[in-house]
């Protein structure tokens, strides 16, 4: 086994993604005792400013020389971008939540003097539940699109 080290910050899921893609040498192995699992052709160890690569003698240095020195640690993975991007819909969906209480709040008519769902008349209760029933409708729907993408 050759052991390399590389003065450099890099996003270690998208540099395992490049080397194997570079170098299919590198590539997970079926595990001998259990099969279904995948066993590591080569060690990765970094801190925020060095890399440490531990790849069997027949990888040449000059191949992973390249793919380190090509790799950028701004660039994301597709799982790492496909994170982001539900992070993201998942705040916006909590924000919609909270917007979408408020103005149920405002439909229901709660006024400073009314205190309860019987202090409503009865056009403010069948308001209140046309306008809740439309927004739970729409939040579900968003909640099964994000759900559909993250299976």
């Amino acid at each position: 086994m050759q052991a390399l080290h590389y003065v450099k910050a890099i996003n270690p899921d998208g540099l395992h993604a490049q080397l194997v893609a570079a170098i299919p040498a590198l590539a997970p192995v079926p595990d001998s005792i259990s099969p279904a699992l995948n066993r590591a052709v080569y060690s990765l160890t970094y801190t925020t400013t060095d890399v440490w690569l531990t790849v069997p003698d027949s990888v040449a240095t000059a191949d992973v020389d390249a793919v380190v020195a090509a790799h950028s640690a701004s660039v994301q993975t597709a799982a790492q971008q496909q994170a982001t991007q539900d992070t993201s819909d998942l705040a916006a969906l909590k924000a919609q939540y909270t917007t979408d209480l408020s103005d149920i709040d405002t439909a229901l008519g709660l006024l400073p003097g009314a205190t309860s769902w019987t202090s409503l008349t009865a056009a403010q209760q069948t308001a209140g539940i046309k306008s809740i029933l439309q927004r739970q409708r729409r939040t579900l729907k968003a909640l099964v699109i994000l759900v559909r993408r993250l299976s």
